[in-house]
């Protein structure tokens, strides 16, 4: 029951509002956006004046009148703050484009950054690095006189080195213990160690 008379009521305050929204204040919204309008600009008028009073404090005070009403009186003259052409306040330059204060373009498209110049002896900075060894460990032989040291090349062959030996006149095996070995990348005269984990 008490949902029924929810119901009812809810369906008279939707008839009710409906019939207002088609039926209701049937008035020209025109004449009260001019009033707002008007009150507005008197408004903007009484502030402008007051500024302009402000302004002029050591001389004496003039009437400001709108501009339509300054035509019909006679004797009084309009004292509005000038305004300035917007030309003057932006600053046109060559070809109609504004130009920016200072030389500052806000808006520049930038373009990024050269990488800084290299000197002419970097070719001989980047071969002062040795390059990795080409050969990877395998294991080791004791073969009754001296260590033996089997490695593998990038291309699968297998070499056996002892110490001393040199491989393709670019690595010498400089030193071999428990832990590693020790080459030398000949060009360079440069140590390269290789561990045996």
């Amino acid at each position: 029951m008490r949902s029924r008379v929810r119901h009812v009521g809810l369906a008279v305050a939707l008839v009710a509002a409906l019939a207002l929204a088609v039926w209701g204040d049937r008035r020209p919204a025109t004449p009260r956006i001019a009033e707002v309008a008007s009150r507005a600009q008197t408004e903007q008028v009484d502030r402008l004046q007051s500024a302009t009073q402000i302004a002029r404090l050591d001389t004496p005070a003039r009437p400001v009148l709108p501009a339509g009403q300054a035509s019909s009186l006679t004797g009084h003259e309009v004292d509005l703050p000038r305004l300035l052409d917007r030309q003057a306040l932006i600053g046109r330059g060559e070809m109609g484009r504004i130009s920016e204060p200072h030389g500052a373009q806000l808006f520049a498209a930038t373009a990024p950054k050269a990488p800084p110049a290299t000197p002419r002896d970097a070719p001989a900075q980047s071969m002062t690095a040795a390059p990795p060894l080409p050969f990877t460990y395998i294991g080791r032989q004791f073969d009754g006189q001296a260590w033996q040291l089997f490695v593998r090349r990038d291309n699968g062959d297998v070499l056996v080195v002892r110490q001393g030996e040199e491989i393709d006149g670019q690595y010498r095996l400089v030193s071999l213990s428990g832990e590693g070995a020790v080459f030398t990348y000949l060009p360079l005269n440069q140590p390269q160690p290789m561990s045996f984990d």
